[in-house]
């Protein structure tokens, strides 16, 4: 069958000129003119007064810069199209790696030609060197994404050698955004209550300061000027005060009054510091074009996910309907690609590609096909393929909590669904015997809601699996209950949130819900949930790629993989597969010079003369080609353990984003973007690096508790 890539030709129309216009060629001979006539030593360049933007007059910047400019020579095209993409180019391999590579330079100056336009198109904004994005005022596509965000469509473009060719590679992409609105509503959005005349809590200040640092706004009282806010003074308009030549000692609120006749209505909030510039909250309002990039919320991430996800044929017709038009691949010869001879195809590139056979998934004893189209399966009425034993299971739930639903009867059901849901799907336990099932409860409004002394009670008589049944108002509760369990005490845990386990409650209950935790915790506790036939896997192939980012423990962590496999299955893999993650293309020579050494030695000394086929494969995830088929068929399908439906991504990279997504659960007080607290200490001092490095060891501590280190307790 065919495919199309979502990529299009890059190449020099017929009739374009070789070189840029007179324009541009006059402008860049008078810069190489007076780069030239300069002495090599400085460059002068006196910056005129600057007039202040809130309360403090006049400022005058003076500074000397050294600038050398150099002309670098003429670059030819042929070094690509010859050299590079038909195989000539040297410089992968050994000795050729960290050499020259022109192919470097001319894929980044085509890049620049190709972002030339959507940069100097007042209609969009861009975001890094290859995403730009149309803005909602000017009819771009968005959607709210609540607390002062909104989602909006945009587009990745990147010039990308091929075999026999060179391609502009552009995918259609979605990112949140400040709204623009006044500053006043915005807080109100991000806090999610209406704001008043009084002055904002410390902590909601650095949540606050956090959610717009650099932020660029507008000033209603100087006719929409521009102003990047720098952070929250702890000071409001009444308490700030400076001294100015025209009115003396004055407040802020004193001097908007006086010098724009703006009375503020919201004195007692804290005011903006931009500099040495104090601007009322109540005076800005939020820039458009700005990409937030923090963490947002879960509400936000739904719907985010709502927004952004399509199907592959619409993904396509967005791309060549919208995204060539916003990124200026029109061809018209006034456009800046153009007169650079280049020319981009509006056609996406036509690949060969293969169906592979849909394949069946093995349960214990029967097996479930996979849903065509749709890569997914149907778990009901099947038993896991090996299930794992809770010989103790332990659940905590909560007293006094807000939800009306959430009482002792209630929780008591729940606990009674789970534990038939472990019977239906093949997990062992004793139904019978009382002590294999004990519950504990913590009052949602004692102790913060505390829950490491109860991890502490259970250290010497550790249950298999300790349940947590969370109320929605602690939901957060998740980063207290991961660190003790997996850290400190070495208990294994699962959280499950009330009001989605509880749906179906007074009917047959939601055995789904339950189903779906119990496909983590099989895996956690050593189960296996299901296994491909081995006739389905006969498609797969032995070779290997290259990679780098080097790893300096590699050796002792593959040592310690292969010793643990023969203790488990009681004998040496014959076979192996290793996945490599977070390797640039720049480095794939280094991989096997480097790495692929390290994991041979390791292999030669774990037993003599032990050489099982190796196959290393580099796992490139954050990249954005994408196929879309002709025609509607069969796909491949890679099932991931803890779901019924197939992922985007080989399992094993999935898993290991798992596994560090659980490390930054740990380090959530350091992590979190959002407020200025991470890195703030105790005393509201801001942190140095190495402080913030050595707060996050203590909280890192010895790492994963012995009880839990083989285990994959993340999933």
């Amino acid at each position: 069958m065919e495919s199309r890539g979502g990529n299009f030709q890059v190449f020099r129309p017929t009739g374009a000129p070789t070189q840029p216009d007179d324009h541009a060629t006059k402008v860049e001979g008078k810069m190489i003119a007076q780069a030239r006539a300069f002495p090599p030593s400085t460059h002068k360049d006196d910056f005129p007064p600057r007039r202040g933007f809130g309360t403090t007059g006049e400022k005058t910047f003076s500074k000397e810069y050294d600038v050398q400019i150099r002309a670098h020579g003429p670059f030819s095209a042929s070094d690509l199209t010859k050299k590079y993409i038909m195989g000539e180019s040297k410089h992968r391999e050994p000795g050729h790696e960290q050499g020259d590579d022109i192919s470097k330079d001319l894929i980044q100056i085509l890049n620049i030609v190709l972002n030339r336009g959507p940069e100097m198109n007042a209609r969009t904004a861009g975001a890094g060197k290859n995403k730009f994005f149309q803005l909602p005022s000017k009819g771009g596509v968005s959607a709210d994404l609540g607390g002062g965000f909104e989602a909006v469509q945009g587009f990745y473009k990147s010039v990308r050698p091929s075999f026999g060719r060179v391609l502009c590679n552009i995918n259609v992409i979605a990112s949140p955004f400040y709204k623009e609105m006044p500053m006043i509503d915005a807080i109100g959005l991000f806090f999610g209550r209406n704001i008043t005349d009084q002055p904002l809590r410390d902590t909601e200040r650095k949540r606050l300061s956090g959610f717009l640092r650099r932020v660029r706004v507008t000033l209603r009282h100087l006719n929409s000027k521009p102003c990047v806010i720098g952070q929250i003074s702890h000071q409001n308009a009444d308490e700030a005060t400076f001294t100015c030549v025209e009115y003396g000692q004055i407040s802020v609120r004193q001097y908007f009054k006086k010098k724009y006749s703006v009375g503020l209505r919201y004195s007692k909030l804290q005011v903006f510091q931009s500099g040495n510039t104090m601007v009322p909250m109540e005076l800005c309002t939020v820039a458009p074009g700005q990409l937030y990039r923090g963490r947002i919320s879960e509400n936000q991430t739904s719907n985010m996910i709502r927004f952004a996800c399509r199907d592959p044929t619409t993904n396509a017709r967005i791309i060549t309907d919208t995204g060539l038009k916003t990124l200026g691949f029109n061809n018209a010869q006034t456009s800046i690609p153009y007169k650079f001879g280049v020319k981009v195809d509006r056609n996406m590139v036509v690949v060969p590609a293969r169906i592979l056979p849909t394949p069946t998934i093995q349960y214990s004893k029967k097996t479930t096909e996979v849903e065509k189209g749709k890569g997914q399966w149907n778990l009901r009425a099947q038993r896991f393929y090996k299930g794992c034993e809770i010989k103790h299971l332990l659940v905590l739930s909560f007293t006094q909590c807000g939800d009306r639903a959430y009482t002792p009867n209630n929780t008591a059901r729940l606990i009674s669904q789970f534990r038939e849901t472990c019977e239906d799907v093949g997990i062992m336990h004793n139904k019978s015997d009382a002590s294999a099932c004990r519950e504990e409860k913590i009052d949602v409004n004692g102790a913060g809601t505390e829950v490491e002394p109860l991890f502490r009670k259970y250290s010497t008589s550790k249950p298999t699996l300790m349940l947590i049944i969370l109320p929605d108002e602690i939901k957060d509760l998740f980063q207290r209950v991961k660190y003790p369990g997996d850290l400190k005490v070495g208990i294994s845990t699962v959280v499950a949130l009330f009001s989605k386990a509880a749906r179906g409650i007074d009917s047959q209950g939601n055995k789904q819900y339950w189903a779906n935790v119990l496909l983590k915790v099989n895996t956690r506790l050593g189960g296996i949930n299901h296994v491909l036939p081995k006739e389905d896997l006969k498609w797969l192939w032995t070779g290997y790629l290259e990679k780098n980012e080097m790893i300096d423990v590699l050796k002792e962590m593959f040592a310690e993989r292969l010793a643990l496999y023969k203790r488990n299955v009681g004998s040496r893999p014959k076979t192996t597969i290793i996945y490599r993650d977070g390797v640039s293309e720049g480095q794939y020579y280094h991989v096997l010079s480097q790495e692929l050494p390290k994991i041979i030695e390791a292999r030669s000394e774990f037993e003599p003369g032990y050489r099982p086929c190796i196959t290393l494969v580099v796992v490139g995830k954050r990249h954005h080609t994408r196929f879309y088929p002709t025609r509607t068929k069969n796909g491949e399908c890679a099932p991931k353990s803890r779901a019924t439906k197939s992922v985007s991504v080989c399992p094993p990279a999935k898993m290991a984003g798992l596994a560090c997504d659980r490390g930054r659960v740990y380090l959530q007080s350091i992590m979190d973007t959002t407020s200025d607290a991470a890195t703030e200490s105790a005393a509201g001092v801001k942190e140095s690096p190495k402080e913030v490095f050595d707060r996050a060891s203590r909280l890192w501590g010895n790492g994963i508790h012995r009880d839990l280190n083989h285990i994959m307790f993340y999933i």
